[in-house]
């Protein structure tokens, strides 16, 4: 099975059986496709290894033998790459957001041959200024503006509910703006106990954490966000497991001085 990539230059690709070859040339007819491995110029071990492929019948023939591996993970990357370029094009999400949606559909082997996420903001970056697409750039929070259809949620086709739940407001030179799902609060009186966890790595320009709060009621743990005792007055935990962080221990005792908070770890693992 074959599949057309594009290189980190925008030259054509194309993955065959786990190899990676590069555009070489049309036959003399115009009927045909040649092909080379990627490695033929390789200065650790040229590939001399050519794929033909038939525009007619798609039919392909390889010649030769690969001096390199299959390397699935590698074509995965390139097939990751294009879509986070079209992503970059076709949407007006931040950098962060397109390369947390790619790394989240990415196995975890073709994660560990990616870029960091630094080089994958330039690539989007690059590719919006080469088809002068403005920024959306901040440089201020109180710039931010969320477009309606990132404010709700089609939770099954045709349903819709809220997903920003809550914004500290423009004017708060803290602004906080949390997410979730409206229908939480359907279910927030089974909830006995939550998990708190932090992490600065995903957290946009202009923020630095993301707090992810979850709720555990019988048989599942569930994602949930709010204003906690503003959104969910009847909402009372009786335990908190969260990491080790000494001003979030301190805020979530304030509010729920009857609860017992656990520190852990990592509680990613835990759940």
């Amino acid at each position: 099975m074959s599949a057309p990539l594009e290189s980190q230059r925008g030259r054509e690709k194309l993955a065959h059986d786990g190899h990676i070859y590069v555009f070489a040339q049309f036959s003399k007819d115009k009927t045909k496709e040649f092909w080379r491995c990627q490695f033929k110029n390789s200065r650790t071990g040229k590939c001399l290894a050519r794929l033909h492929k038939c525009l007619i019948s798609d039919e392909i023939s390889v010649l030769g033998i690969h001096t390199d591996m299959p390397n699935a993970a590698a074509i995965e990357v390139l097939q990751q790459k294009v879509a986070l370029k079209r992503r970059a094009v076709d949407t007006a999400e931040a950098p962060q957001q397109i390369i947390s949606r790619i790394r989240a559909t990415s196995s975890v082997a073709a994660q560990g041959a990616m870029e960091s996420n630094k080089g994958l903001a330039r690539i989007v970056q690059r590719t919006r200024n080469r088809y002068a697409i403005p920024s959306t750039h901040y440089s201020t929070r109180s710039e931010i503006v969320i477009p309606e259809e990132y404010q709700v949620y089609e939770s099954t086709p045709g349903n819709f509910e809220r997903f920003l739940l809550g914004d500290s407001g423009s004017d708060d030179p803290n602004r906080i703006l949390i997410f979730g799902r409206e229908s939480t609060n359907a279910w927030i009186g089974e909830v006995s106990k939550i998990y708190v966890d932090g992490t600065f790595s995903l957290a946009p320009e202009l923020f630095c954490q993301i707090l992810v709060i979850l709720g555990e009621r019988p048989g599942v743990v569930t994602p949930m966000l709010d204003m906690l005792t503003l959104g969910w007055p009847n909402f009372n935990p009786g335990a908190i497991s969260m990491d080790y962080e000494k001003a979030l221990i301190n805020a979530f005792s304030a509010y729920f001085p009857t609860a017992e908070i656990h520190g852990v770890f990592s509680i990613s693992y835990r759940i």
